[in-house]
């Protein structure tokens, strides 16, 4: 299971090479259930101060709980259904002062 993790965070670019500044990542949790889109997007969240990420997730649940989260942490969140099942969650987080 850790390794579908560990594929999902380098093939969106969430490598230890992020600067952290408003830098796009994506992050493909497609496949994965409950808590781990919520694991994976509290990671990159915490590894930029600000910027936008976009989560790719293929269910209602993980949809609801990585908009909630997102909320949570003072983002601005939006979701756009791509195909069946397949919902990309547009997340800007604000640098905080």
């Amino acid at each position: 299971m850790q390794r579908k993790q560990d594929d999902a965070m380098m093939a969106s670019g969430n490598g230890a090479g992020a600067s952290g500044h408003g830098v796009a990542q994506t992050i493909d949790a497609r496949g994965l259930s409950c808590p781990q889109p919520v694991v994976l997007t509290r990671n990159a969240l915490g590894n930029i101060e600000s910027g936008r990420l976009d989560v790719l997730v293929d269910n209602v649940v993980a949809k609801e709980n990585v908009m909630r989260f997102a909320r949570h942490e003072g983002c601005i969140v939006d979701v756009n259904d791509t195909e069946e099942n397949c919902y990309v969650i547009h997340i800007d987080k604000q640098s905080r002062r």
